[in-house]
């Protein structure tokens, strides 16, 4: 299934979603009615032209259809539609047209040609099979059987202005594409790319995400727009709230002044005042969901979150969950963690000698050790833990501050208070949960502070600074620290903010896959490393999703992801400010975007080296934006297999910015600034002697083929290679220092498959303007 998910998009998609009547398969019954909501109907198939009458089917969705994306007990992916009611289809508009013209509950009659087509072609095509049948389905409605993708996106969601004219970079490139001829060419490509964002963006839509297909010449202007604010969070990490809620389109929320934690009992009264706050915040960011719908909403988008398949037993539940997330409050949600975020701020221990109390009856077994004051609110217990070490039971707790010791907090279940806030002053402690650990945010908030120690913190999913529905902020000053999580972790956010803020210290973050800064639908995902020579691993044990030998999954270290065919894609930082790092990573990874997501990898000092897989370093991918950015030092990039170090597919853009340094890239094909199917891919080095290694054929500045939008667009790609730094660098290929080349040619029997268009400058001379 994961494999069907990553496989190629078909061109010009027009979902419409629908059921059988009794015929032959005979279908299950659908579990909604036919008739409410929009009245629209909807056939669930997603169509393509075809050279001759008839359309040819590309995806099959979910619904009575029971479609597993290129199957269905009815018909499968490369059968071709005929007629539908005697009419015959003359491509895909057409053939939508005739869809609309019904309603919820009517029956139409498709005339199919089951061709026995090779399913996982990348483009749909027909096999030689001559099977014509009859299809009876009834239509059902399509607000029941579509994603938030389907809904218009706010009008409130205005687009930043990122520059108040076209930057340097933007007047230069347009300046040489002119010189090359091929400035017409790439409009073409650039307009492609603003219908597509206008016609499919859906309720979800980030305006910042809008803003890169819009204006993909200013993408690195973008990207910096996103990144720059958060390198200064050490200064008031409580701005981290008002940056989230500013990329998710989102009211800034208030921010509660520093909270005082040197008085035990009084620490926990003002404590309990913001959290008293924060509840009714928090209530009124889900008021507008049924109690159904919260009880499902978790279990339904966990659900996906872990198959990353909406295909299920009861994809309509998913449906559901997801069209939920649209009448939720967000900025009520944010004015939650406002209320909280005066636990953010540096603290100080109280005294040494502060008077141990009690621990009440009811906290047996959920704390050991000496504690300082505890208190019980509406029923929630507030515990401050004294300078020895302690055990907690972190599910049971709405409230822990601890004033030192090496402590342990467990979570017993994955359960826990909607609200949370635990503040640990000092000592190495140890943060586990299984499957859910610390920081984790589901319909509400979750703020987890330490201040010091070598830390470890740990769990399987949806751990680390991770949300489901909330947010969920770990925020650590100082110590060498270890964050695991296998799925969804380690600054994951999923229709709100995940976020990891460390600020000091040599770091490992280890997970499988889907982890290390990922924004969701909706969802800004963020790692803020302050320092240190850390480590990021997201490579293994999760296996390909093309089955490629030796190579893993990742879908990690700044990844922006949408929910294809259902919701857009949020925002993913990593943004790492100092030291030698190593990045280690399976497909997807590294600064990119999948499905109107964006993601950036973004790191400013230090030699570093990243070693990534196919889509990777750079890359977007399906209707997304991706970037790594390199600020500083001699770094090497590596990867193993193709789609990386700037690369785009599928109306996607990919972008590899490194600024300085003597740098070493090694990489197969389409890769380098190498782009297809109507995509962008860019690679720009900056400064420095560097070395490139890299296939002959769509690498270093160049286009590939363009089968999937070409006979509806007549658009190309756009591969683009700037080395600016005007030194002698070593190429592999037959690239030259001090060359400028159009690179491609037309394939005149078979256009969609020219390798065009592609740009190679190397600058004999500096340029001055990044």
């Amino acid at each position: 299934m994961l494999r069907c998910l990553l496989l190629s998009a078909t061109a010009a998609l027009l979902f419409l979603a629908g059921c059988l009547t009794p015929s032959v398969p005979t279908p299950r019954e659908t579990e909604s009615p036919v008739v409410s909501g929009t009245g629209d109907a909807y056939i669930g198939l997603s169509v393509r032209e075809y050279d001759k009458d008839g359309v040819v089917v590309g995806w099959i969705l979910p619904g009575p259809l029971e479609g597993t994306g290129f199957r269905s007990p009815y018909l499968t992916r490369g059968d071709i539609i005929l007629e539908v009611d005697g009419v015959v289809v003359k491509d895909p508009e057409h053939f939508s047209d005739l869809i609309k013209a019904h309603r919820p509950g009517e029956t139409v009659t498709l005339m199919i040609n089951r061709t026995e087509a090779d399913i996982n072609a990348a483009v749909p095509t027909p096999g030689a099979a001559i099977n014509v049948q009859e299809l009876p389905v009834t239509l059902v409605d399509k607000e029941l059987w579509t994603g938030p993708i389907f809904a218009d996106t706010p009008a409130s969601r205005t687009l930043p202005e990122i520059v108040a004219e076209p930057p340097p970079l933007e007047k230069y490139l347009r300046g040489q594409l002119e010189e090359q001829g091929i400035m017409t060419e790439v409009q073409t490509l650039l307009d492609l790319f603003i219908e597509t964002v206008e016609e499919r963006g859906g309720f979800h839509m980030l305006s910042r995400v809008r803003h890169g297909f819009e204006y993909p010449m200013q993408f690195p202007q973008l990207c910096r727009f996103i990144t720059d604010p958060l390198a200064d969070l050490n200064r008031d990490p409580r701005q981290l709230l008002v940056h989230a809620a500013n990329n998710l389109d989102v009211a800034p929320p208030p921010l509660a002044e520093a909270l005082s934690l040197e008085e035990p009992t009084g620490a926990l009264a003002e404590l309990a005042i913001a959290m008293e706050q924060a509840h009714l915040a928090n209530e009124q960011a889900f008021a507008q969901l049924t109690p159904e719908e919260l009880a499902a909403l978790p279990g339904a988008i966990d659900g996906y979150m872990q198959t990353l398949s909406v295909y299920s037993d009861d994809p309509l539940k998913v449906i559901r969950a997801m069209r939920a997330t649209t009448r939720i409050d967000f900025a009520a949600l944010f004015a939650a963690a406002g209320h909280l975020a005066g636990v953010m701020a540096k603290g100080v221990a109280p005294p040494a000698e502060s008077p141990v109390v009690p621990l009440p009856k009811a906290l047996k077994g959920l704390v050991t050790g000496d504690i300082l004051a505890a208190v019980q609110v509406n029923g929630r217990w507030y515990v401050y833990g004294g300078v020895g070490d302690n055990t907690y039971d972190a599910s049971k707790l709405d409230v822990i501050i601890d004033a030192g010791g090496n402590d342990t907090y467990t979570y017993s279940e994955s359960e826990r208070p909607r609200l949370q806030v635990i503040v640990d002053l000092a000592g190495n402690d140890v943060y586990s949960g299984d499957p859910i650990g610390p920081a984790s945010a589901t319909l509400g908030v979750s703020l987890l502070v330490d201040h010091g120690g070598n830390d470890r913190y740990s769990g399987t999913i949806r751990t680390g600074g991770s949300c489901l529905a909330g947010i969920a902020v770990l925020l650590d000053y100082a110590g060498n620290d270890t964050y695991t999580g296998n799925t969804w972790s380690l600054g994951s956010g999923f229709y709100g903010l995940g976020a990891i803020v460390d600020l000091g210290g040599s770091d490992t973050y280890w997970s499988h896959h889907a982890s290390q800064a990922i924004g969701g639908p909706l969802g800004f995902g963020l790692i803020h490393d302050r320092g240190g020579n850390d480590l990021y691993r997201a490579n293994g044990p999760t296996g390909s999703g093309y089955g490629t030998p030796a190579v893993y999954y990742g879908l990690s270290q700044g990844v922006g992801f949408g929910a294809r065919g259902f919701d857009s894609g949020g925002i993913g930082v990593l943004q790492d400010i100092g030291g030698a790092d190593r990045y280690e990573a399976g497909e997807f990874s590294q600064g990119g975007g999948y499905f109107w997501g964006l993601g950036i990898l973004d790191e400013h000092h230090g030699d570093d080296l990243y070693y990534g897989n196919r889509y990777g370093q750079g890359f977007g991918c399906h209707q997304a934006l991706g970037a790594l950015l390199d600020r500083n030092g001699n770094d090497t990039y590596w990867a193993m297999t193709a789609a990386t170090q700037g690369a785009g597919w599928d109306i996607g853009m990919g972008l590899l910015e490194d600024m300085q340094g003597n740098d070493t890239y090694r990489a197969p094909g389409l890769s380098q600034g190498g782009a297809a199917m109507q995509a962008i891919a860019w690679l720009i080095d900056w400064q420095g002697t560097d070395h490139y290694q890299a296939a002959a054929r769509g690498t270093q500045g160049s286009g590939a083929g363009n089968s999937y939008h070409y006979d509806r667009t007549k658009a190309m790609s756009w591969g683009f290679f700037l080395d600016a730094g005007g030194t002698t660098d070593f190429y592999a290929t037959d690239r030259q220092n001090g060359q400028t080349l159009k690179t491609g040619s037309l394939n005149e029997e078979h256009p969609e498959n020219s390798f065009l268009h592609g740009l190679f400058i190397d600058t004999a001379e500096p340029l001055t303007f990044p």
